[in-house]
């Protein structure tokens, strides 16, 4: 889920962009929501390697019972980057651990 969300909420974004904010490598979850058609390939970005970009289906929308992504719960972009933060934290303290 946390996958589909950052698309949902940043698309078009690539994998890569998704990797820095999850930091971990997204490519078993990206690969399950394009299986589910849930995600979707949609273009390449215009930087050095043009990586893909991906986007939500029209099938994401049904499921999520909504029209358009507007209709999304608005998130405060404050708390996105606090909660990542948060998350950014853990990881280290984890590892840290080990």
């Amino acid at each position: 889920l946390e996958t589909l969300s950052i698309i949902a909420y940043k698309q078009p974004i690539t994998r890569i962009e998704i990797d820095a904010i999850r930091g971990v490598n997204s490519s078993g979850a990206l690969a399950k929501l394009q299986a589910f058609d849930l995600i979707k390939e949609d273009g390449k970005k215009e930087v050095l390697g043009r990586p893909n970009l991906y986007v939500t289906t029209d099938y994401f929308l049904d499921y999520m019972g909504i029209n358009h992504l507007e209709e999304l719960p608005v998130i405060d972009e404050l708390e996105i980057q606090a909660q990542e933060s948060q998350l950014f934290g853990e990881r280290i303290e984890e590892d840290e651990n080990q």
